[in-house]
């Protein structure tokens, strides 16, 4: 039974694919979460059904748009310091390999977050030159983290790629200015953020030049 109200509320995506804004995305969310607290009095441990929500409208993205990419989810690669990073979800070309790992490329990866705030760092991050020096510029919270990883697989194995992360709820004031220069400085990857937003999320994806 709970499997037709997933396939429901995909079909509701699917009919509304071109038209469908941030907030109608975030109101999804916001549901769930409304009835998760009304039933168990709380939401812990549901974050999943962001990256549920954002797979949902990508899949049939791609269906639409009749692209040959491929969606992968948890998409692991080798980044430039050797070390393994993963994006949330990736379209990917199926043509183009990284023969050396048997992955196909990433073509555009996708970072989804429910809010910005702080970040637990690894050991091995914490020592890193370039990741210090984001840090130091972005601030030491999920947004920088977020970047560093994305941008640690783009210096790596699969070269570079665009790149997006979705972001839920609104961004407070003083996490802004760290958005705002992140942007400047990293053209190739953009934000899209739900709260409030009331324009298509094809259009916001036609930025990335998909």
């Amino acid at each position: 039974m709970f499997g037709s109200i997933l396939d429901d509320v995909y079909q509701s995506i699917c009919s509304n694919t071109n038209t469908l804004t941030g907030m109608d995305l975030y109101e999804f969310k916001s549901g769930f979460y409304e009835k998760s607290v009304e039933y168990m009095g709380h939401s812990k441990n549901l974050t999943g059904i962001t990256e549920l929500l954002v797979s949902m409208y990508l899949k049939n993205y791609l269906i639409k748009k009749n692209s040959p990419l491929k969606i992968e989810n948890n998409a692991k690669r080798i980044g430039e310091n050797g070390r393994q990073n993963e994006v949330d979800i990736a379209f990917v070309d199926p043509s183009r390999w990284i023969d050396c790992f048997n992955k196909p490329k990433i073509v555009t990866g996708f970072s989804i977050k429910n809010e910005i705030g702080g970040a637990q760092w690894q050991a091995h991050e914490k020592t890193s030159e370039y990741c210090c020096s984001i840090k130091e510029k972005y601030g030491s919270n999920n947004l920088a983290q977020d970047l560093f990883r994305l941008e640690n697989i783009k210096r790596g194995s699969n070269t570079p790629f665009n790149s997006c992360t979705i972001i839920f709820e609104k961004v407070d004031t003083k996490y802004e200015r760290y958005l705002q220069t992140i942007k400047r400085d990293y053209p190739n990857h953009y934000y899209i953020i739900l709260y409030k937003n009331n324009i298509p999320i094809w259009e916001e994806l036609s930025k990335l030049e998909l």
